[in-house]
């Protein structure tokens, strides 16, 4: 055999282009594949972009739970952020998500603090 292709380095080669295939066929799958958003899932959508119309503040939304809706916040500014859950509630029941429990982190530190908590139900 080959200086070059010795035994141990043919079984590198095989195993290196199996993983790269794979590698290959795995990011097209993920290309291509697309994700369908449901009707929950709509909603929050427009939830969040009407929470951030004319709200420079507010960063983005985010859905970790069911029930559970995190506004994040940049409290660079002086805002009433109570009045702003009861405001997020308001909209969260209108765009037809109930029971939700708004949470309002700011994330201007580097860890995130609570502003608000709000319980929709």
């Amino acid at each position: 055999m080959n200086k070059y292709f010795s035994s141990k380095g043919v079984g590198f080669l095989k195993w290196a282009a199996l993983a790269s295939m794979l590698a290959v066929f795995s990011a097209l799958h993920l290309a291509t594949s697309s994700y369908k958003c449901d009707d929950l899932c709509q909603r929050f959508i427009d939830f969040e972009k009407t929470l951030q119309q004319d709200r420079p503040y507010v960063w983005s939304a985010h859905r970790p739970l069911d029930t559970l809706i995190e506004i994040r916040v940049n409290d660079s500014i002086s805002n009433h952020w109570q009045r702003f859950s009861d405001t997020a509630c308001l909209l969260a029941k209108s765009k037809g998500l109930p029971d939700a429990q708004v949470l309002i982190l700011n994330l201007k530190h580097p860890k995130p603090d609570t502003l608000a908590r709000k319980d929709c139900r």
